[in-house]
């Protein structure tokens, strides 16, 4: 029965209040603010119960049974309000309800809160924890008025009595301890049992509801303390002969200490398990810590038959793999349990080799066993193809069968030996073992490592092992097939990855507890249950067990079914973010119940985290062997170790770029900060937030390290340039950047020039002053006569030709990869354009000269003598010459479907009727009704009732290609007149045309002039101009509705309907369905046309898309022709015309016409004086660029030193060096700004422009981060210095690492990089070959488990966050079997925020402990509160 009522349930029945003594009152209904607990009266039945005991919660006069009728049942309110009083309420009926004088409403079914009382002591004990715990703790309460006071007797269901089964516990334990119940139990039953009291006080004082964690867990101190504490183990006869290895002392007792938690070593739970026996029931026991009752409990079974193991935990480097080899070896398969025995005065072993010959036969031993054991490792690539099972191919000698099913199975599928048959073991498939439930016991060590190590952990094996170890890798059953446990029971030790637990997920057996990993069902490769979960191993060992610390990965949790004798954690780093880490080893050992996650939380890590710390520090002393470098630096040799600090600082160009960056990412940290401090504290940890917010932040901070580490050349994997172009130039390139931008402006002068004098000009003829329009138009010609002058004083004469300027105007027709390359190849070189004019003010001068020729003699003659007519056909090619170009090239894809087409259309009309031999070959009528009705034809709603016959049939088939054919030729003849206007000139005998013979359309066709005033022209050029009476008339031709290319795009609908109806597909269904029904011998005849049909269709197809393309691209002329007609187009009355200065367009009048002439007049000044300016600049810049032509020495005019390597051009083209650059900037009088010390101009910082002259580049032509290229000095003056040594390049951004590898394979460097496509591979050439002297990796990937002694040097690119993955990766080569000194090289660059991470991290708070106050001090983000002194900022500069 549950003892909780919910609140929400409570009605409302009012009583009149009356006041009682000692605190009693009848109060009127007061709605509850927690859970109720129920009440029976005592006498009520209590079948099924065990009464304990009884509890006086205080005195009560009050005559409750009157008050409740025949409802016996009372619910009191817990835990105690905040009055600290006993509110009891009582469920109301109709029959029995107090009168209320009419102040409440009725309620039926309510409860009505009818007396509170003054609590005992006792009471107030009791009633401290809510109703909900009393219930799950299996309680039942019942209650009863004695001498005046209200006692409540205690019960005990009888169903939270059972044995300690700990698969069916285990759920119950949780709950109990997760919200304290159990603690309501000690309580009840100290109550209950005073000899109990202060005993199950004090196990409840070991709960800890929550975590206290104010500062960075010191593990030093956790691992000092277990180091303390731990006993020394008793010492065993170690089987050592078996490896090529003398162990070290500390070696030894870390195997003793395996051996020892295999053998006889309980672990001790302090009072975890302690039990009481309740009185009077001594077959009952309760469990204070757990909150649970057991019957007949003598010895706990989980206790007895619990997992033997530990975890072996000793620093990175100190020999684990040799340690786990000899436990192996002294304690394995088929052994006799290992003699102990004490060592005292044990006689020391001497050598009476000298230390060179000791060294020398080692080393000679070493390399001996390296070869060997690498030349074992070549056949252990896992399969390349997934495993097929091919039951029922092979025969009787090559497959077995099942004991039990007598199915038959290959002999390879199962991995089955003959041999296994005649040691007297029966064969039993797979599938019988899994619905049989079967369990194989094997002597075979399963060690399961991370998929980089695995082909290490071989080599060492077969390294230091002597004896023939039978070794085997296990890729899963999905690669290689069911492993039987038989064949398992054969090895001594078998290899797994856990990536191939993570793909095991999908074999485990459907009846195991497992089931529920399973993602998805795989029926098309899942052909055997995964044979892990049917075996009972002697030993699992975890490699790198601190990967399974998280319980909700898919490898954790089926490492977590997998079963054997001995469990064996192994990690160097057994704590990388908290004591809390340990939790997953702990799961992974299956120790009860510490693996509950609640008995976790609240018995050790909470209290750990509060001060507490004996429970902890008791559990891992027992479990836990760890050895620090420090601990034993008697035994192990002299390793001299060197940390080295290279600080970098920006280059110009870097700083630039940095800044840019970080100021966008501040801002971005600034907006997510100021969001996340709304609703959190600022020493929130990242770790508390959601991880969708965390990946966020870090996104920001990567991005940011990124940009300091490679530029941006992670962004463009084909280009190595790490740093932008961003104005970033050499000297040679610097002065034509200069004098092009000076070129523009000129260019830009004389068209607003050209433009203002147009204008003037077109005004003026509005007013029928026709000489001062004239006037006009000569003075802007006159800028195409001096532009031309410019060009001969500048060296600009030689114009580009016209299929030069085509390619060029022709970029955006290439992709962008070609873009950028052009723009890369930039020729130093080459020559700058010309000065021209455009051509729309040209062609707009030369054609309203022609039209003043006609009444103006002097206009006439200046038309002659400068040849304007001329001058205005080659204007009119330039701005058409793209269209015509792409008309040119699609007209030459037709010419060659033309060829093919007259080809196969006289192939295809002389063999068309070919298919007529078929009449008399088919078998009747009946051929034809199976796609009668699917088929349309012409005749068939004339014939509805009779069938077709054959001849109907085929003259429909025919009459059908006959109407696509008619109207092929009709758009055939179309596109060609569609052509007629734009047909250039053609060489003789040749279909196509070349570019080379270019001629404007010829205007003088009708066809051309349809085009351009067809109606289909729904763009106008002067769409833009508002007031233009009537656009039509801008045109010498008037409109049409239909033009050449509309009758093409009619046609081509049409085909293309025609074909969608009736393709390729509906024709080769007629005529396959015709072969059907036809004899043998008429394919042969008519196969050759279904082949001509076949390729005529294909080609209108293609013919259909080239004449898309082509009316494309001529509507495409069309407008540029407009465009022409509209840029001759002068001013009109009635226009509303745009002029400079005016707010808003200027309705053209006779009376308006002053305004625009003194507005233009004024811009012709203007325009004229800054004309002057840019023209002075030019002639400067041009006679700059012949003085440097000859080498001299740069200096500085404001600091007098010599320009090297990068210097800053403004650009008034005056120069100054770099750290004057970083003063001029650094002014608080300029902001963003920075004023030329030469001319005292000032400019944006973005606008001045960086010179590059570096003459001891590390790559020609590529330019480098300043961390990337001080990374590869680095490495080439190690390599330089001592040609053995080898180096280890660590970076936690992958995205950095393909250009530093590409950047490294062009300087010939020899690398290999580290990724998961070939790791074994990569990381055994890295050994053996002397020539490969770096290793790139992923910090992820190669900062666990790898022995990599044969490298000295470890180079970090940028600030590691974490202390313990820093130090997985130094012990990659600070370990055992190290013969060199080893240095460690970390990078920062100064001033970034590179610099912030590396401090924050040396000051003890790594990444996991990081707050949003460490964001804030990352980025330099000031305080709310923080105000900055200007005052102070300006003194100091």
């Amino acid at each position: 029965m549950d003892d909780s009522v919910d609140p929400d349930d409570v009605g409302a029945t009012s009583c009149d209040p009356s006041d009682r003594a000692n605190g009693e009152r009848f109060v009127p209904f007061f709605a509850a603010r927690r859970a109720l607990l129920s009440c029976h009266h005592y006498r009520s039945p209590a079948n099924q119960f065990l009464e304990l005991g009884s509890i006086s919660l205080g005195k009560c006069h009050a005559d409750i049974e009157d008050v409740l009728g025949k409802n016996k049942q009372l619910y009191i309110e817990t835990p105690l309000p905040e009055d600290n009083l006993i509110w009891i309420y009582a469920k109301t009926s109709n029959k029995n309800k107090r009168k209320s004088r009419g102040r409440c409403p009725k309620s039926q079914n309510g409860l009505t809160s009818f007396l509170r009382i003054k609590p005992s002591h006792k009471g107030r004990t009791l009633l401290q924890y809510p109703a909900e715990a009393f219930s799950l703790c299996g309680f039942e309460m019942r209650w009863q008025i004695d001498s005046g006071k209200l006692v409540l007797h205690v019960y005990l269901k009888d169903s939270v009595i059972k044995d300690m089964d700990v698969a069916q516990r285990v759920g119950e334990i949780r709950n109990l301890v997760r919200g304290g119940s159990n603690r309501c139990a000690n309580a009840v039953l100290g109550l209950v049992y005073p000899q109990f009291a202060k005993t199950l006080k004090k196990q409840s004082n070991l709960w800890a509801e929550v975590p206290i964690i104010d500062q960075r867990e010191n593990f030093d101190e956790f691992f000092d303390a277990v180091r303390e504490r731990r006993k020394e183990p008793p010492t065993y006869e170690l089987k050592l002969g078996g490896l090529s290895t003398n162990l070290l002392p500390f070696q030894k007792d870390a195997v003793n200490f395996m051996i020892n938690r295999e053998i006889n070593s309980p672990v001790d739970r302090g009072d975890l398990l302690k039990t009481i026996a309740l009185p009077g029931h001594r077959n009952i026991q309760y469990l204070p810590c757990l909150g649970i009752f057991i019957r007949n409990a003598n010895k706990l079974t989980c206790v007895d038959d619990e997992v033997q193991g530990g975890i072996l935990a000793d620093e990175m480097g100190l020999g684990k793999t040799v340690e786990l080899l000899a436990l192996i070896l002294t304690n394995g398969r088929g052994d006799k349990q290992p003699v102990s025995f004490r060592e005292e005065n044990e006689p020391a072993e001497f050598d009476l080799r000298s230390g060179v010959d000791k060294d020398v036969a080692a080393t000679v031993e070493f390399l001996t066993s390296s070869v060997v054991a690498m030349a074992d490792t070549e056949f252990l690539a896992p399969p390349k193809k997934r495993f097929r099972s091919a039951a029922g191919s092979s025969g009787r000698g090559q497959s077995v069968i099942c004991t039990i099913c007598k199915k038959r199975h290959r002999l390879a599928d199962v991995h089955w030996s003959r041999d296994y048959e005649k040691d007297g073991r029966l064969f039993i498939c797979p599938l019988c073992i899994e619905n049989n439930k079967m369990d194989f016991e094997v002597s075979t060590t399963l060690i399961i490592v991370p998929e980089s190590l695995l082909h290490q952990w071989y080599e060492e094996i077969r390294r230091h092992c002597k004896e023939e170890v039978i070794i085997d890798v296990y890729y899963g059953v999905g690669a290689e097939g069911y492993k039987h446990p038989v064949y398992m029971d054969t090895c001594d030790i078998i290899l797994c990855s856990y990536e191939t637990l993570q793909k095991e997920i999908f074999y485990v057996p459907s009846g195991s507890g497992a089931i529920e990993l399973r993602k998805r069902p795989r029926p098309s490769t899942q052909k055997y249950p995964s044979p892990l979960l049917a075996v009972n191993f002697l030993r699992i060992c975890l490699d790198e067990s601190q990967l399974v610390e998280s319980k909700v990965k898919a490898a954790a949790r089926m490492c977590s079914f997998l079963r054997g004798r001995y469990h064996w954690c192994v990690t160097g780093t057994p704590l990388s973010k908290s004591v809390n880490d340990l939790y997953g080893l702990v799961c992974f050992l299956g120790l009860f119940p510490y693996y509950i996650d609640s008995v976790w939380e609240h018995y050790l890590f909470n209290p750990w985290t509060t001060g507490k710390k004996k429970a902890m520090i008791n559990l891992f002393t027992q479990l836990m062997w760890r050895n620090t470098k420090r601990d034993v630096a008697d035994q192990l040799d002299n390793i001299v170790r060197e940390d080295l600090l290279v600080e970098l600082s920006f280059s110009p160009i870097e700083e630039r770029l940095y800044s840019a960056k970080i100021e966008k990412s501040k801002e971005k940290m600034r907006t997510l900060l100021d969001s996340l401090l709304c609703n959190n504290d600022p020493e929130t940890p990242l770790s508390s937030l959601p991880s969708a917010t965390v990946d966020a932040i870090f996104a920001i901070i990567n991005d940011v390290r990124i940009s300091i580490l490679a530029g941006e050349s992670h962004k463009h994997k084909k280009d190595l340039n790490c740093i932008a172009d961003f104005r970033m130039f050499s000297p040679k390139l610097i002065f034509r950047k200069l004098f092009e931008d000076a070129r523009t402006a000129v260019v830009q002068r004389h068209r607003e020039m050209v433009a203002n004098r147009n204008a003037l000009a077109g005004i003026y003829l509005l007013l029928g002053e026709e000489h001062q329009a004239l006037d006009w138009y000569k003075q802007a010609y006159s800028i195409h006569e001096e532009q031309k002058e410019l060009n001969r004083l500048l060296g600009l004469e030689g114009t580009h030709e016209i299929l030069e300027e085509v390619k060029e105007e022709h970029k955006e027709h290439k992709g962008e990869e070609e873009e950028e390359q052009d723009e890369q190849d930039l020729d130093e070189t080459k020559k700058c354009k010309p000065l021209e004019i455009d051509s729309l003010q040209m062609i707009h001068i030369t054609r309203n000269m022609k039209e003043l020729a006609e009444k103006l003699d002097a206009a006439k003659k200046f038309v002659e003598a400068n040849d304007l007519a001329q001058l205005e056909e080659r204007y009119h090619q330039r701005y058409v010459r793209v269209e015509s170009a792409l008309v040119t090239r699609v007209k030459r894809k037709w010419c060659e479907l033309d060829a093919k087409w007259r080809e196969i259309d006289g192939k295809f009309d002389a063999g068309r009727m070919s298919y007529a031999i078929m009449l008399d070959n088919m078998a009747g009528t009946y051929a034809f009704k199976e796609f009668e009705g699917t088929v349309p034809f012409f005749r068939k709603s004339q014939r509805s009732e009779t069938p077709l016959t054959a001849f109907e049939f085929l003259l429909s088939f025919d009459e059908e290609m006959l109407s696509l054919r008619r109207v092929f030729t009709d758009f055939y003849k179309m596109l060609e007149q569609l052509l007629l206007p734009f047909q250039p000139k053609a060489r003789d005998g040749e279909c196509f045309v070349m570019e080379e013979t270019l001629v404007p359309p010829r205007s003088d066709l009708k066809e051309f002039s349809d085009l351009l005033a067809c109606k289909h022209n729904v763009w106008y050029p002067v769409d833009s101009v508002e007031g233009l009476p009537n656009i039509p008339d801008l045109f010498a031709f008037s409109p049409v509705n239909t033009c050449t290319r509309c009758k093409v795009e009619a046609m081509m609908s049409q085909i293309s309907l025609d074909l969608n109806r009736r393709g390729k597909a509906w024709h080769e269904l007629i005529l396959i369905r015709m072969y059907r029904s036809s004899k043998n011998e008429v394919m042969t005849v008519v196969h050759p046309f279904y082949e001509i049909l076949l390729k005529w269709l294909t080609l209108i197809e293609k013919m259909l898309r080239v004449g898309r393309e082509i009316t494309t691209y001529v509507q495409e002329w069309v407008n540029r022709e407009r465009e022409l007609v509209m840029g001759a187009t002068r001013f009109q009355f009635g226009m509303n015309i745009s002029i400079p200065y005016l707010p808003r367009p200027l309705l053209l009048s006779k009376y308006t016409l002053d305004i625009p002439i003194a507005i233009y007049s004024r811009s012709e000044t203007v325009s004229a004086k800054a004309l002057s300016s840019s023209l002075s600049a030019l002639r400067y810049l041009n006679t700059l660029q012949r003085e440097n032509q000859s080498d001299t020495v740069r200096e500085c005019p404001c600091c007098y030193m010599e320009l090297n390597d990068i210097w800053i051009v403004f650009p008034c083209a005056h120069i100054v060096c770099a750290a004057c650059m970083k003063k001029l900037k650094s002014m608080p009088s300029l902001p963003n700004k920075v004023r030329c010390i030469t001319c005292r101009q000032v400019f944006p910082v973005d606008a001045t422009m960086y010179v590059v002259d570096k003459k001891d580049e590390l790559i020609p032509g590529v330019r480098l981060t300043v961390k990337f290229e001080q990374i590869i000095r680095r490495l080439k003056k190690l390599i330089e210095e001592d040609s053995t040594n080898k180096i280890l390049v660590f970076t936690s951004i992958a995205a950095a690492i393909p250009p530093f590898a590409a950047l490294l394979k062009l300087l010939k460097l020899p690398n290999l990089v580290l990724d998961k496509g070939s790791k074994s591979k990569t990381l055994s050439m890295f050994r053996s070959d002397p020539n490969i002297k770096i290793l790139v990796m992923p910090l992820r990937m190669g900062a666990n488990g790898l022995n990599l002694t044969q490298a000295n040097h470890v180079i970090f690119m940028e600030p590691i966050t974490e202390t313990s993955v820093f130090a997985q990766a130094v012990g990659r080569i600070d370990r055992i079997g190290q013969r060199r000194a080893i240095t460690v090289h970390n990078f920062v660059v100064k001033g970034s925020i590179e610099e912030e991470i590396y401090a924050i991290v040396n000051s003890g708070t790594e990444q996991s402990k990081w707050t949003l106050n460490t964001l804030r001090q990352v980025f330099g983000l000031e305080t709310e509160n923080h105000v900055e002194n200007d005052d102070i900022l300006l003194e100091e500069l």
